[in-house]
């Protein structure tokens, strides 16, 4: 003998039958990549700190880092003063003799320097054969600006003479050394440096 279902049974079968029927209509409405319009999603959709590093091409990956392009040029700035215009030490040597008459002043070594303010040093060998004073000058176009002096002894002898002075070479001027002995002698070794010197 069947039994036929309560009228409550077949209302709850037709509820359950229409959940399940509506489920898998939602179901088919999930939506994936391939649905979507190409542009559609925009930053705006995206949610902020959610794109990851493996999430990017890999041509993007490599873009990652380096430096964007050079930004145009600045204005130029301006220009700086002006420095002192610089004069080479002018040096002159002479490394042979000098032949020197008995109480003769003797120009033994010249050089003319450009404008500037210089430091002048000279050095120089002097000899006689006789006895008594030799002497030698720095000089610029005929100012003494140092002098020294050595006693020969009977024989004469030789010496070194260490001259220094500092001048104007403003107009240009030349400055010399001139040597003097009491009887024949040379004058030898010769050295003439002026160097710019500054304030």
């Amino acid at each position: 003998m069947r039994t036929r279902p309560s009228p409550l049974t077949l209302v709850a079968v037709t509820v359950v039958l229409a959940l399940g029927v509506a489920g898998t209509a939602t179901a088919a409405k999930v939506i994936d990549g391939k649905d979507l319009k190409a542009g559609s999603v925009s930053s705006k959709q995206l949610k902020n700190g959610t794109v990851k590093k493996q999430d990017l091409a890999t041509s993007v990956v490599a873009e990652l880092g380096k430096p964007g392009p050079a930004g145009p040029s600045g204005p130029q700035g301006p220009a700086g003063p002006q420095g002192p215009a610089t004069v080479p030490t002018v040096k002159v040597t002479k490394p042979g003799n000098v032949n020197l008459s008995p109480n003769v002043s003797t120009q033994v070594a010249v050089q003319p320097v450009p404008v500037a303010t210089y430091l002048t040093t000279a050095t120089v060998v002097l000899a006689s054969t006789t006895t008594g004073i030799g002497s030698c000058t720095l000089e610029v176009d005929g100012t003494v600006i140092d002098e020294a002096q050595f006693d020969f002894e009977t024989g004469g002898g030789r010496t070194t003479f260490t001259l220094v002075g500092v001048f104007d070479g403003s107009p240009v001027k030349s400055p010399a050394v001139s040597c003097e002995v009491p009887g024949p002698g040379v004058a030898s070794d010769l050295s003439l440096t002026s160097m710019t010197v500054t304030d």
